[in-house]
C-alpha cells in the first residue's frame, strides 16, 4: 500500500474526463488531484462536480485533491466582423477597433513599442502609438486570427483587476464547495494574491492559495509573491510567450528550489506530454521534461489539454505515473540544509535522520493543519511520510505534496490512545508487520502529551 510515485499528479477535467467512470479510472490510474479550470466551467456546476470528486475518491479509498482555477485579467480577441482576420507582415491596424479585446480598457497600458503577442505567441505585433478608438500597431509576424484567442503583453504591467466579475462569482462557487486549493491566473505582484486572501476570509472558508506564475512581472516578484501565498503553480504556457522560452527551464530550476527551501508546495504544469491529446505515447523530449521536473523538485506535476480534451486521457496520467516512478528510482537523493528556525523544523529533521539511521519503515505525522506533514516532506526523507489529520479538507490538501500519503481518522484525547489506534492502521490498512519499526512526530495537536513529540515506536501484534 505505501509503495506510490512521491511526486503528484494533477489531472485537469474537461469534456474528455468528465464521465464518472472517467474520472474513477484516471484516480486509479495515480491522480492525486484534479483541477477545475473556470474558463470553461460554470460557476453553478461547480459544486456538483467536486462532490462527484469526492464520492469517487471515498469509494477507491483514497485522498483526492480539489484545485479550482480561477481565470484571472485573461486577455482575449473579441468577436472579428469575420470569421477570420488575416494578418501580413508589416500590415498596420488598429487594436481596438479592427481587432475587438475583451478588456478594451487594457489599452491604456500599452505604450509605443510594447510587443502585442496572439495565439500563444504565434502571431506578433507591435504598438505604435494611441489613436482614436484604440492603438496603432504593426505586424511583425502575421498570420490567421480566430477570435478567442489569447493575447499577451509581456513589456505592459496590467492595471486590470487581479479578480474580474467572473472570477468573484466562481470565487464564491468554489468556496461554497469548499475546494482544497484555489489558484489564481496571471498573478503580477504580490497584492494580488493578499486581495484573493482578503476575498476568501469574508466566506469563512479559506483553501490553500496558490499563485501562477505566467508573467514577466511575477518573475521579477517571485519572493514576494512567494511569500504571501500557500504555494506555486509554473505555467509555463502563457510564461513561455512572455518570457524567451530560453529562460524557462532556469526559471523553473530557480522557483522549484525557492518554494522547496520555504516548504510550500509547487506545481509544475502545461505541455508536459503534450503530443498525447492526439497519440498514444510521449515524445521522447516530453518524457524527459518530466523526469526533469522530478529532479529538480517539483511537489506535483499538471496535466492540462492531456486529460481535458485529448484522445488519451486516462492512457495520460498512467504514463506520467510510469515515467515519475522511472526518474525517481534514478534520482540521487537530496538532502538540502534548512536552518532549524523553530521547534518543528528541528522535530522534522530529526525525524527523518532517525527513521533513516533506524531503517524505519515508515514516518507518522500527526498533524492539525498538515504543516508538520509539510515540514517533514520539504526534507524529502527517503522512507515512506504517512501523515494522520484529524480532517478530510487537510488530507485532501496534502494529496499533492511530495511524499505525504495522507490518512484522516478521529483523534483521542491524548497521544498513547492515538498511537494505538494508529498500531491497527499501520497493521490492517497500510501493510507493515509486527515488528516493524516507525518514527512517531507530532507538533502542535493541543491533544494532551502529544505536542512537539519524537517518537520511536515498534508496530505491535495487533
Amino acid at each position: 500500500m505505501i509503495a506510490k510515485q512521491e511526486t503528484k499528479i494533477l489531472a485537469t477535467l474537461g469534456p474528455a474526463s468528465a464521465a464518472d467512470h472517467i474520472i474513477r479510472e484516471l484516480i486509479r490510474k495515480g491522480a492525486d488531484g484534479f483541477r477545475i479550470n473556470m474558463g470553461h466551467e460554470k460557476a453553478a456546476a461547480l459544486a456538483e462536480r467536486l462532490r462527484t470528486i469526492r464520492a469517487l475518491a471515498a469509494q477507491e479509498g483514497v485522498a483526492v485533491a480539489t484545485l479550482v482555477d480561477l481565470g484571472g485579467p485573461k486577455l482575449r480577441v473579441g468577436s472579428l466582423p469575420t470569421e477570420q482576420l488575416t494578418l501580413a507582415d508589416d500590415m498596420e491596424l488598429i487594436l481596438g477597433r479592427e481587432i475587438p479585446l475583451t478588456q478594451p480598457e487594457i489599452m491604456a497600458d500599452i505604450q509605443p513599442g510594447h510587443r502585442i503577442l496572439m495565439d500563444d505567441g504565434k502571431l506578433a505585433l507591435v504598438a505604435l502609438g494611441s489613436v482614436s478608438g484604440g492603438i496603432k500597431a504593426r505586424v511583425v509576424s502575421g498570420g490567421l486570427l480566430l477570435p478567442g484567442k489569447g493575447i499577451n503583453l509581456p513589456d505592459s504591467e496590467s492595471r486590470l483587476p487581479a479578480l474580474m466579475d467572473k472570477d468573484l462569482e466562481d470565487l464564491a462557487a468554489a468556496l461554497e464547495a469548499q475546494t482544497d486549493y484555489l489558484s489564481l491566473s496571471f498573478v503580477q505582484r504580490p497584492e494580488d494574491m493578499l486581495l484573493l486572501r482578503r476575498a476568501t476570509e469574508r466566506y469563512g472558508y479559506c483553501p490553500q492559495l496558490i499563485a501562477k506564475i505566467e508573467r514577466p512581472q511575477a518573475v521579477e516578484r517571485f519572493a514576494e509573491i512567494l511569500k504571501v501565498a500557500d504555494g506555486i503553480m509554473i505555467a509555463r504556457g502563457d510564461l513561455g510567450v512572455e518570457v524567451s522560452p530560453a529562460r524557462v527551464p532556469v526559471l523553473q530550476k530557480q522557483f522549484i528550489s525557492q518554494c522547496n527551501a520555504s516548504g510550500k508546495i509547487v506545481i509544475t504544469a502545461t505541455q508536459m506530454l503534450e503530443s498525447m491529446m492526439q497519440h498514444p505515447l510521449p515524445t521522447r523530449a516530453e518524457a524527459s521534461d518530466v523526469a526533469n521536473a522530478v529532479w529538480d523538485g517539483t511537489d506535483a506535476v499538471m496535466l492540462s489539454g492531456e486529460t481535458a480534451v485529448g484522445r488519451y486521457p486516462q492512457e495520460s496520467v498512467a504514463m506520467m505515473a510510469d515515467l515519475i516512478t522511472a526518474a525517481e528510482l534514478a534520482a540521487t537523493p537530496r538532502r538540502e540544509p534548512f536552518p532549524e528556525k523553530t521547534r518543528i523544523h528541528a522535530l522534522a529533521s530529526a525525524a527523518v535522520e532517525a527513521a533513516e539511521k533506524l531503517r524505519a519503515q515508515a514516518i507518522v505525522a500527526l498533524s492539525l493543519s498538515g504543516f508538520t506533514a509539510r515540514m517533514v516532506a520539504q526534507r524529502r526523507p527517503t522512507v515512506p511520510l504517512i501523515a494522520v489529520v484529524p480532517e478530510e479538507r487537510v488530507r485532501n490538501q496534502l494529496a499533492l505534496v511530495w511524499g505525504v500519503l495522507p490518512f484522516a481518522m478521529p483523534w483521542s484525547d491524548n497521544s498513547d490512545a492515538l498511537i494505538s489506534g494508529l498500531n491497527q492502521i499501520l497493521l490492517t490498512q497500510m501493510g507493515l508487520q509486527p515488528g516493524a519499526v516507525v518514527i512517531f512526530i507530532s507538533g502542535a495537536t493541543r491533544l494532551r502529551g502529544a505536542d512537539y513529540i519524537l517518537k520511536i515506536h515498534e508496530v505491535a501484534s495487533r
